[in-house]
């Protein structure tokens, strides 16, 4: 399903009281080097419903060993009024980070 979210730039993705453009996706695989979209799906946390993007990409070179590596990377979306908060985490493949990706995401709160 998530493939073919990307086919459809003018879908709106609306679960758990929020509505995501789908077309900024489209534009994550155009931007972002070697993206894989690996899931799209609503989360709610005490900051408010999210829309929550996984996915991987490629690092940049590193400067003396020239080394890339994959990357996974959470990408929550909060909506509240007229504002968008977009908060991404991101980690070599594989890494053990559900914790403290935990305690940040819970811990993220809109200002009134």
């Amino acid at each position: 399903m998530t493939s073919e979210l990307l086919k459809k730039p003018g879908l709106v993705l609306a679960v758990a009281g929020v509505a995501v453009l789908i077309g900024p996706l489209a534009s994550l695989k155009r931007t972002i080097p070697h993206f894989l979209l690996r899931t799209v799906h609503a989360v709610t946390l005490p900051g408010g419903p999210a829309i929550l993007t996984v996915f991987e990409t490629t690092s940049a070179a590193d400067p003396v060993t020239g080394r890339q590596y994959r990357l996974t990377v959470e990408r929550f979306t909060f909506v509240r009024d007229s504002r968008v908060l977009v908060l991404s985490l991101s980690s070599p493949v594989g890494a053990d980070n559900v914790d403290p990706w935990r305690i940040i995401s819970q811990s993220l709160r809109f200002k009134s």
